[in-house]
C-alpha cells in the first residue's frame, strides 16, 4: 500500500522535499548536526502527507551547499 501511495504522491513528495530544503539558510545547512536536523524535517513533512504508512529512513547520497 505504502508503495503505491508514494508512487501516486511522487510529484507532490517531491515539492515538499524541494520547499522544505529551499527553506533553509546556509547557517542551518552548514553545521555539522544539520543533516539529521533536515531529515527529521523532511520526515515530519512527508509522513503529514500520507495515509497508508509512515517513511521511517531518509538516505543522502549527496550533501552540497553554496
Amino acid at each position: 500500500k505504502l508503495s503505491r501511495e508514494l508512487a501516486v504522491k511522487r510529484p507532490q513528495l517531491l515539492d515538499i522535499i524541494i520547499t522544505t530544503l529551499r527553506s533553509k539558510t546556509l547557517e542551518e545547512v552548514r553545521h555539522v548536526g544539520s543533516v539529521d536536523v533536515i531529515r527529521n524535517n523532511l520526515l515530519e513533512e512527508i509522513n503529514k502527507n500520507l495515509d497508508s504508512g509512515r517513511v521511517t529512513t531518509i538516505y543522502f547520497t549527496d550533501y552540497l551547499f553554496h
